[in-house]
């Protein structure tokens, strides 16, 4: 197996107070160095570095320039200016990009290598272009890295298979962009001598903000690469700059001291699925939580199927094994659980019930909903498609002369996720006063649903509670156990959910 790679937490912070939080935190979590970004802090703050030493960890200072996606200066001599700042201090490394900078002479007593060489690559550049750079000579840097953004397709065909004539104990090579956090988690397996990362994720509300996105939490890592290599995990979906998922996993994972790693993967179409599905004997996956718009190729892609996923074609949880890929479908069990809540509170009599769509999302709500002895209608743009789903899975269509205020209204549309325009069909005539209208949206763009519902004095949650819900019977899934009560009611806290 190869060494485990150095973890270097790039920092945040802007200011002295922030930094000396931050670097106490990551020396906590497990990093063995930390890089400050130097470039994004303004002169009054740099004119107080030397209050950051000594530090609980070494530290990197790094001046990116505008030119490869920083804040700094471009010019030879003000880049010289603001290097020669950082040099005065005791810093272990300095960050110097190839493009611009040079090492300067030694000073008397000054330690070898104390040079980083990095080189960002824009958007588009070629692989080969990338390759004309790694093959020059590195002898006067400790290490050096070349950063490109890449998509999930770009990653696996191209570049992975390169990787191992490339990276060695002193070079590493790493993606940005929908890859940036596969070469990140396969970072060990790689051979990679470093890896930029995040602070950790949990007890933040949507995560932690990163100078990177695509770093991966360092206690993560730590974790798991103490344990060899750890488990693996993600939630897949495009977008998926907007999911809480990630800090909901990384908080029980962090409670329970998993060796393991939650990231995002926005993959683009299904060709990318299925080859991250399979990405290498060494390089496997344990779990993944699949949201829009991949739920019904995951369940194409699956080995074994669960009960629900066969009845609805889609799957929102997927896991992996030596046997393969099982599909299960934890968006139903979510709102089973929900329902079952609002019958416990006197919320609903669990009488009668409306679902609102006609994709995934509603195929999962009629799966939980229709087998029970209550009516349930389903309301949808085109009439084909809400027979379809009613012929197989139970309720009935609802029509214009049976509106009337229901108990249970589902939102399964996506209206509210970016979309524009009215909401179609409307609800409004099956909601009242005594619904409850439960919202698979969360973070919604568009607070229409929400301000028509509360307005006929109906009550409205989103999608956060199902979001932890379905979280929680995924992790019982892949760990053979659900996080406890209270670390459930801490995770809905965190999405700003009343617990």
């Amino acid at each position: 197996m190869n060494p485990r790679p150095r973890l270097i937490v790039t920092l945040p912070a802007r200011t002295v107070a922030e930094a000396r939080a931050q670097m106490a935190e990551a020396a906590k979590a497990g990093a063995d160095m930390v890089e400050l970004r130097l470039d994004r802090w303004a002169d009054e703050q740099l004119a107080g570095l030397a209050r950051l030493f000594p530090a609980p960890v070494p530290a990197l200072a790094t001046v990116r320039s505008r030119l490869e996606g920083g804040e700094g200066p471009n010019g030879e001599e003000e880049r010289a200016k603001a290097l020669d700042r950082a040099r005065s201090h005791p810093f272990a490394l300095v960050d110097l990009e190839l493009e611009r900078d040079r090492p300067p002479p030694s000073s008397p007593g000054e330690r070898p290598s104390r040079w980083v060489g990095s080189r960002h690559f824009p958007e588009g550049s070629p692989v080969e272009v990338l390759e004309a750079a790694v093959n020059q000579p590195a002898d006067e840097f400790a290490f050096r890295k070349f950063v490109v953004p890449l998509s999930v397709r770009a990653f696996l065909d191209d570049l992975l298979p390169r990787l191992g004539d490339w990276v060695t104990a002193r070079t590493a090579v790493f993606t940005t962009g929908p890859s940036g956090p596969l070469g990140r988690i396969w970072a060990r397996e790689l051979g990679q001598p470093v890896v930029f990362s995040a602070l950790p994720d949990h007890g933040v509300v949507g995560g932690r903000p990163r100078v990177e996105p695509s770093q991966v939490p360092v206690d993560e890592l730590h974790r798991s690469w103490s344990a060899g290599h750890g488990r693996r995990f993600a939630v897949i979906g495009h977008p998926i700059a907007h999911s809480l998922s990630p800090a909901i996993h990384a908080g029980w994972l962090a409670d329970e001291h998993r060796a393991a790693s939650f990231v995002g993967v926005d993959v683009a179409d299904e060709y990318e699925l299925g080859r991250l599905a399979h990405p290498g004997e060494d390089r496997t996956w344990n779990g993944w939580s699949v949201t829009s718009p991949w739920k019904g190729s995951a369940a194409r892609l699956a080995d074994t199927r669960s009960e629900a996923v066969e009845a609805t074609g889609v799957a929102n949880t997927l896991t992996f094994d030596r046997t393969g890929a099982r599909a299960e479908l934890t968006d139903s069990d979510a709102v089973r659980r929900r329902a079952l809540e609002l019958v416990a509170a006197g919320a609903w009599n669990g009488e009668e019930a409306l679902i609102l769509g006609t994709g995934g999302a509603a195929r999962a709500a009629l799966f939980a909903l229709a087998p029970r002895r209550r009516a349930v209608w389903v309301l949808g743009r085109r009439p084909e498609a809400v027979q379809t789903l009613i012929d197989s899975l139970g309720g009935k269509a609802a029509r214009e002369s049976e509106r009337h205020p229901v108990g249970l209204v589902v939102h399964a549309t996506t209206f509210g996720r970016g979309t524009t325009g009215p909401l179609e069909p409307d609800p409004l005539g099956w909601v009242g006063p005594g619904s409850t209208v439960l919202d698979f949206v969360y973070r919604a763009t568009d607070p229409g649903l929400r301000h028509a519902v509360e307005n006929t004095g109906a009550v409205y949650e989103d999608g956060r509670r199902l979001l932890v819900y379905q979280a929680a019977e995924a992790y019982r899934l892949w760990w053979g156990e659900p996080p406890g009560e209270e670390a459930q009611q801490a995770a809905l806290r965190r999405v700003g959910c009343a617990a």
